[in-house]
């Protein structure tokens, strides 16, 4: 069987070949990012699974929203503790992050 990779590394297919038994299912897409640039989700979605996006960069929950309007986008950064964070966006990438110090060389290195 031949199967499109959206995902950056063939994630996708991997888990598509360990479940191939499983028709339907369900997921969390924890940071998800893009709904079709390196997805994991995206070639169950095209299966007919569905589920919950988390994913906290505004851009990226609004594309997923509109991309995907019969699922679940929980626009949230996760951790450990609760309360409030600041969530620092290196825009286009998924590299955005709650530690400072990790934005900082990312902006040294010439992300925005």
């Amino acid at each position: 069987m031949t199967w499109i990779s959206y995902a950056q590394n063939f994630e996708d297919v991997m888990l598509l070949r360990a479940l191939k038994g499983v028709q339907s299912g369900f997921y969390i897409d924890v940071g998800a990012q893009h709904p079709r640039i390196d997805s994991v989700s995206r070639a169950f979605y095209d299966r007919g699974w569905r589920g919950i996006h988390v994913e906290p960069v505004p851009a990226y929950a609004a594309l997923l929203r509109a991309d995907r309007p019969d699922e679940t986008v929980v626009q949230a950064v996760l951790g450990k503790q609760r309360g409030e964070t600041t969530f620092y966006v290196i825009r286009e990438t998924g590299l955005s992050t709650v530690i400072q110090s990790i934005a900082e060389e990312h902006a040294h290195n010439g992300f925005p």
